[in-house]
């Protein structure tokens, strides 16, 4: 935050230097076919976006990654959802979009590294499954993400031990992905 400041208090050029190896990298940390592991693209914050966490005392961001000279980058994901939008709404349409984040939670285990949760009647939507030890961390992770500005919709129980569903209201596209 302090480099931020100085940023903002100096008038400097407020992005940041990206590798575009970043926009080519698949899951497993190997390069995409023909991406360069060479040059920068800049990372554009959009502050209407500005939240706290992932962390205490950490705030996040989303941006538009862009080349040295403003211009778009043809990878970046928001950038190409921003396009498509408005391709759309050339034609009378917009979409809005509501998550459904599945999850579940497992317990650090003493014979292998993680264990299933007990599941005394834990079932799809079956409320004694709310009444598990576990829900306190998904309670905790819903007040950090409300404190976020992140709301959540609903929490129930899903078919495995320890398996929730975490659903996110209903926003405009772009919001929504953000």
């Amino acid at each position: 935050m302090r480099r931020v400041w100085s940023m903002l208090r100096n008038g400097e050029d407020f992005t940041f230097g990206v590798t575009k190896a970043g926009l080519g990298l698949l899951q497993v940390d190997v390069p995409a076919p023909n991406v360069t592991p060479t040059g920068e693209y800049r990372l554009h914050p959009d502050l209407n976006t500005l939240r706290l966490g992932p962390r205490k005392g950490h705030i996040t961001v989303m941006g538009d990654f862009k080349e040295k000279d403003g211009s778009a980058v043809a990878l970046c994901p928001r950038t190409l959802l921003k396009k498509s939008l408005a391709k759309a709404a050339e034609q009378g349409l917009a979409f809005t979009l509501g998550f459904e984040i599945e999850l579940i939670l497992f317990r650090r285990g003493e014979e292998t590294k993680y264990e299933a949760l007990n599941g005394d009647g834990h079932a799809w939507s079956v409320g004694r499954a709310m009444e598990h030890e576990a829900i306190e961390v998904l309670e905790d992770a819903i007040e950090q993400l409300d404190a976020a500005g992140v709301y959540i919709e609903m929490v129930h129980p899903e078919s495995a031990n320890g398996q929730y569903e975490v659903i996110m209201p209903k926003a405009p596209a772009l919001e929504a992905v953000d």
